[in-house]
């Protein structure tokens, strides 16, 4: 009997509701409704569509950051330290660890990329350069982790038997980069 009720009390709703709209379409003028329409639309695609792609792209930029640098598992310094202590027990204990697929260690230092040092004749100019942070690493390491190979835009993989050899990011180089916020790209590099 209560279920009785609260249909024909929600049935009432719904026969008021769709005569108000029906009088305000008949009634009102065309332009009113189509603002109406417009505003309700927009009310619709900022409540529900935007935070779905901003979640949508942020998801996005998470997987691809796990996926290509940093993998499940991404040890820091400490604040107050330079570097990671007993670095080689962290890397026996993950040598033993089954659910551990590869691993890559990283080497982070400052450094500095200057175009055209071999070649450079006026030492009064400022030399074109950018200070960077370099990464060591252990090429097949880094490839069985990161498949770093698939996104080279030009030359090869490092090989574990060089020395000397070193990628740098096509956002530094101008002949690849197209834009520059911080600033600006090496040019004869």
């Amino acid at each position: 009997m209560a279920a009785v009720r609260w249909v024909r009390k929600y049935l009432k709703f719904i026969k008021v509701g769709s005569f108000l709209g029906t009088r305000q379409i008949k009634r009102g003028s065309i332009w009113i409704n189509l603002l109406i329409i417009s505003i309700m639309t927009l009310t619709f695609l900022s409540l529900v569509v935007i935070p779905g792609i901003l979640v949508g792209l942020t998801e996005g930029s998470f997987e691809q950051n796990r996926e290509h640098l940093t993998g499940d598992l991404y040890l820091t310094t400490l604040p107050d330290e330079e570097t990671i202590i007993n670095t080689q027990d962290i890397i026996r204990v993950l040598d033993t660890l089954p659910e551990v697929e590869s691993y890559s260690v990283r080497y982070k230092i400052a450094a500095t990329v200057e175009a055209g040092y071999i070649n450079r004749s006026d030492f009064t100019k400022d030399a074109e350069s950018l200070s960077i942070n370099a990464y060591a690493i252990d090429p097949e390491n880094e490839e069985a982790t990161t498949d770093l190979s698939k996104f080279l835009v030009e030359g090869e993989m490092l090989e574990n038997e060089e020395s000397g050899q070193l990628l740098i990011g096509a956002t530094l180089l101008q002949k690849y980069s197209d834009f520059a916020d911080l600033f600006e790209p090496l040019v004869d590099v």
